[in-house]
């Protein structure tokens, strides 16, 4: 993403992922551009955060609007995916900037303006994000906010004179980059990119467990809603009432419902507008309750063991899963490949400044073999023949990062080359492959290794030192029992890294 060489990196190219280039122009590391990446996402976290207080309509340095700050910094579903490298939080910014604008300043003509400009943006951001905006635009220009007395159809015009020229923005911006074709043939072939085994009750599930004060403010919300309906009708109930918040959320749960591989993370659109709705819920309880001076510590108990102390349980994880792992691999990765030779199949883009093989397995494998195979949770969805292809052409440096290599029996034999390279040929215990040593200080310090071979490789002696091999079969032979490996080293290493301990399915982690 950094250099260019993956805009289209997982198969699909949108315009998130070329603000995330923008963001991290120059970066020449993995390292630096999640860095970049991460930071940036975090502003945007903290940015929603503050939308949401705003969003509210209480005056922030108040005492309510400071409550409010406080509760919208502790949606701990937020804490979960609202700092991740996401699309949605880009959308859920955008969402709640029109929302502000209609609920926390007295509207104008012009919002329809930035409506149908925002709208197109986010569209091409995330397709997705039409579920929320279109709905959304249809409300103003059916119901307009109280203030705008402009005839719909002016107020349509203007949604078009936003729209309009966003649109050609944005194709140009992606035709001057090339982009546009690959962002067409994405968005043909988009679809859920989620674990099939999930339900929208499995992603809820989290929703009732840590944010369960929301919850229940929430349902007496729709109670009150639905008494207020039934005896004042639709008309009494406009964009003063809960009636908004009401239907963007019930918006955000359809859209979770017919998800048909709904992730927790869909929880990020959901979680703000059922804050938004129990909050002007509560204010109007509050008004009835505050002359009850007796119920302030039933309130405040409520408040901590409701929504303070879930919070903590919930978010207390993200002080032991660092980025540590994540970017020892993206370190060791770039020191094992060509970034113009070397391709990385890893089926999450966790290093963009090489080429990726996208989300294909075998095929594109045996067509252009990528030195290094990053095993992730997705890895392990793999057909058989597939692992079976990996587990005969690669070897596990740990069991979340494989090499191109083989393992040969004692005294060598032919073994075949599929990229050509440079290559470690030594003895197994040496050549830093998975339980070949023990993962303690004491090995790191002082690593063990049996002695150089002594034999031939292709009728010449063994090298000591990592050998550049040309793709198709090579013959060695050793003149003792020693049981050598075939191992990748890349254009650097003089033999592989030692990595440690690893574990595919908690190094990149879908699921809280």
């Amino acid at each position: 993403m950094a250099n260019g060489k993956t805009p289209d990196m997982l198969g699909k190219v949108d315009l998130f992922q070329v603000i995330l280039s923008w963001l991290v122009r120059g970066a020449g590391r993995s390292i630096d551009v999640f860095t970049s990446g991460r930071f940036g996402m975090l502003e945007i976290f903290w940015l929603n955060i503050l939308l949401l207080t705003v969003a509210t309509g209480e005056k922030l340095l108040s005492a309510r609007g400071m409550l409010a700050l406080f509760i919208a910094a502790t949606l701990s579903p937020l804490w979960d995916y609202g700092t991740e490298i996401r699309h949605d939080n880009m959308v859920l910014a955008g969402i709640l900037l029109l929302w502000c604008g209609v609920r926390a300043s007295q509207p104008k003509s012009q919002l329809y303006l930035i409506t149908g400009a925002v709208s197109v943006i986010l569209f091409f951001v995330a397709g997705e994000s039409i579920i929320y905006l279109l709905p959304l635009s249809l409300g103003l220009l059916v119901f307009p906010p109280r203030g705008i007395n402009a005839p719909r159809r002016k107020l349509a015009l203007l949604w078009l004179a936003g729209a309009v020229p966003a649109f050609v923005l944005v194709r140009l911006i992606l035709g001057a980059q090339g982009l546009w074709s690959l962002y067409l043939d994405g968005f043909a072939r988009s679809g859920s990119g989620e674990d099939p085994r999930l339900n929208p009750w499995f992603a809820l599930a989290h929703l009732f467990e840590r944010s369960p004060m929301v919850m229940a403010l929430m349902a007496s919300g729709f109670v009150a809603l639905t008494l207020k309906l039934r005896n004042q009708g639709w008309k009494e109930l406009g964009w003063d009432s809960l009636l908004p918040e009401a239907a963007m959320l019930l918006i955000a749960l359809a859209a979770l419902l017919l998800n048909p591989g709904p992730c927790p993370s869909s929880l990020l659109i959901v979680v703000p507008f059922a804050f938004l709705f129990a909050w002007r819920h509560a204010v109007s309880l509050w008004s009835q309750l505050k002359a009850r001076t007796e119920l302030g510590l039933l309130i405040f108990s409520i408040f901590i063991f409701a929504h303070i102390i879930p919070f903590a349980i919930a978010t207390n994880r993200h002080q032991y899963w660092s980025n540590s792992r994540q970017e020892r691999l993206m370190h060791f990765t770039e020191q094992l490949t060509d970034p113009e030779k070397d391709p990385v199949f890893d089926r999450i883009g966790m290093i963009p400044t090489r080429h990726h093989l996208g989300q294909s397995s075998r095929e594109t494998l045996m067509d252009n073999p990528a030195p290094v195979l990053i095993t992730t949770y997705r890895t392990d969805r793999l057909p058989g023949e597939d692992q079976k292809f990996i587990r005969d052409h690669y070897v596990s440096l740990s069991d979340d990062f494989w090499v191109l290599g083989q393992l040969l029996p004692s005294r060598g034999g032919a073994f075949e080359i599929v990229h050509s390279g440079r290559y470690y040929i030594g003895p197994l215990r040496g050549s830093n492959v998975a339980g070949t040593y023990k993962d303690d200080l004491q090995e790191f310090m002082h690593p063990t290794s049996d002695a150089p071979l002594q034999g031939t490789l292709d009728g010449k002696p063994i090298p000591e030192k990592p050998i550049l091999l040309a793709a198709g079969t090579h013959t060695l032979t050793i003149a003792s029992e020693i049981q050598p490996a075939v191992v990748w080293a890349g254009p650097k290493l003089d033999r592989p890294p030692r990595l440690g301990f690893g574990d595919h399915k908690t190094l990149f982690v879908n699921l809280y």
